[in-house]
């Protein structure tokens, strides 16, 4: 019973990478130019981190998806 559902979690982990591969980085317009969403969440993160010292601040931008 062990192994099959050990074998179950492997095709599943891998299903989740391979798909999780296919998706295109959101890529966003920002000080007028297109930035890929991870290096503007640090830029924005590090600005605000630059103006409140005392905060550790971490930005998370994603697209809104209408349920």
């Amino acid at each position: 019973m062990r192994i099959s559902l050990f074998k179950k979690a492997l095709v599943v982990l891998g299903a989740m990478a391979i798909l999780g591969g296919c998706v295109k980085p959101l890529e966003i317009q920002y000080k007028g130019e297109m930035r890929s969403e991870e290096d503007v969440e640090e830029m924005l993160g590090d600005l605000l981190e630059s103006e409140n010292p005392d905060l550790d601040i971490e930005v998370d931008i994603y697209e809104e998806v209408d349920d």
